[in-house]
């Protein structure tokens, strides 16, 4: 399940020439009940001609929007308010973004706070589809609240973002899709970035079966990055021939993103776990970007 959803990620992000592009439909005023008469979620925008002229190039954005969401079911429609009169055409007095769901209206949005791809993409996603997968906590309060019962339970993802509805919440959402099954996703934009030994955008804590221990990730914010990071998580960091008695990082039940690995050739190696004890000092270096391989 864990890798299938992954790949589904992946192909989302980074394929989508060959995946099936959503696009959007035109609606007229009385075919707008069918549209939303649905469990899936719904997006419409009533396009005026202020809105096409205040956010001239907002059109493009919420096309490519309806491309990225198009794979979670959602589906996006736009009303000419030039031609259909509809109440939602002048109510509110801001060009808006309405949200339904099983017929109802969950929220509308201003665009002026959605404009662009990356806003709109984070904010349906985080609010309506994938709202358990990732949990807001601001105060280092809650998150040591947070750690302690998560003891002997499951591993936390804690990751700090500057706001809402940027680049990096929405990449962060499309990672918590995938992993949500074995971490438990948090977000803050309060929290400092540089508790619990070192500065940086994301934290990882592996309380499940250690004592929370942490390791820290400060690259990039690429889907790819994050994924691969979050993946090396779950998987040891040094390998010895002899000592161990499988390589994990070839398991493609395991692994869906290729690891990089580092082959160590060693002689009359007397303290292998003093020696493994070495590299995984050397891998949370490197963020975990590698696995070493010991071979005597």
């Amino acid at each position: 399940m864990l890798v299938s959803k992954i790949i589904v990620v992946l192909i989302i992000l980074n394929v989508q020439t060959i995946v099936s592009r959503a696009s959007i439909v035109e609606l007229a005023s009385d075919e707008i009940d069918d549209f939303v008469k649905t469990l899936d979620t719904r997006v419409i925008y009533f396009e005026t001609k202020d809105a096409q002229t205040k956010y001239p190039l907002f059109i493009e954005e919420y096309t490519q929007s309806a491309h990225s969401l198009g794979s979670y079911g959602v589906q996006f429609g736009k009303v000419n308010c030039s031609t259909e009169n509809h109440k939602y055409c002048s109510e509110p007095s801001d060009p808006s973004l309405f949200v339904f769901r099983d017929e109802k209206l969950q929220r509308s949005f201003p665009i002026k706070k959605l404009n662009n791809e990356h806003s709109i993409v984070a904010n349906i996603l985080h609010r309506f589809l994938l709202k358990d997968e990732l949990i807001v906590v601001q105060t280092e309060d809650d998150l040591k609240k947070i750690l302690v019962d998560s003891k002997g339970k499951e591993n936390i993802i804690l990751t700090n973002v500057k706001e809402i509805g940027m680049k990096d919440h929405r990449n962060l959402l499309e990672v918590a899709f995938a992993y949500g099954d074995s971490f438990k996703f948090y977000l803050s934009t309060k929290l400092p970035k540089d508790m619990y030994g070192a500065s940086s955008k994301l934290k990882a804590f592996l309380c499940k079966e250690k004592d929370c221990d942490v390791r820290h990730y400060d690259n990039e914010f690429r889907v790819i990055s994050l994924a691969s990071f979050i993946q090396s998580l779950t998987l040891p960091q040094a390998i010895i021939l002899g000592e161990d008695k499988k390589i994990p990082y070839t398991n493609k039940d395991l692994v869906s993103i290729p690891i990089n690995r580092v082959y160590m050739f060693v002689k009359d190696l007397k303290d292998p776990e003093g020696y493994r004890a070495e590299l995984e000092e050397v891998a949370a270096k490197v963020r975990s970007a590698v696995g070493f391989i010991v071979v005597q």
